[in-house]
């Protein structure tokens, strides 16, 4: 989760303006986590009794789900929290959008959807892929990116340009993970366009 600490810091900072404690479960920090922790973070095993038992000694007030489909501890853990009555939100992409027209899995996303309380989608497109029920429920963080760990940039484009040899008066920077083939970020869209 090293790409998420960066937001959750920022989150740290936020919640605590408004009186609350943003603490972390995980079962693991990756070691390229170029970051400081300013939360309260702690490794446990990845198992629905470890987290369970995390979340009734804390006391949680909320609970912040980002687990997948795959994750076998979400499905006792998700009907534990409504079960209990913990108000519980879900950081999702709504479907799979690699395998979106999978009907299973897509019933399987909309049940998990159902007992939560919130959601927090990538993306207000995401919510076409969500029952009419459940989009009522959605927030969206746009790609959660915290803009505050952006270093300052001094220099104008023209003198970056010069510095980095680059020769063009038009550039196209596309930032992101790609995908194989580029499918989903859907590349070949935007080499169409730079054509033209």
């Amino acid at each position: 989760m090293h790409y998420r600490v960066s937001i959750y810091n920022y989150f740290h900072r936020r919640f605590r303006e408004q009186g609350w404690e943003f603490i972390v479960r995980s079962n693991k920090l990756q070691n390229e986590n170029p970051h400081p922790l300013e939360f309260d973070f702690k490794e446990i095993e990845f198992s629905f009794g470890s987290y369970r038992g995390e979340i009734t000694k804390i006391n949680s007030d909320v609970v912040i789900l980002f687990l997948h489909l795959k994750d076998l501890i979400l499905w006792p853990l998700i009907h534990w929290l409504w079960y209990n009555n913990i108000p519980t939100v879900i950081w999702t992409k709504a479907i799979n959008l690699d395998d979106a027209d999978n009907k299973v899995k897509n019933l399987l996303f909309n049940y998990v959807h159902t007992p939560c309380d919130r959601l927090i989608l990538y993306s207000p497109n995401e919510r076409k892929h969500l029952t009419k029920n459940n989009r009522r429920k959605v927030f969206v963080a746009n790609n959660t990116t915290n803009f505050e760990d952006f270093p300052a940039v001094a220099e104008s484009k023209e003198e970056i340009k010069r510095a980095l040899r680059i020769p063009f008066e038009k550039i196209v920077l596309l930032v992101g993970r790609m995908d194989v083939g580029g499918q989903r970020k859907k590349i070949h869209h935007l080499i169409e366009v730079l054509r033209y």
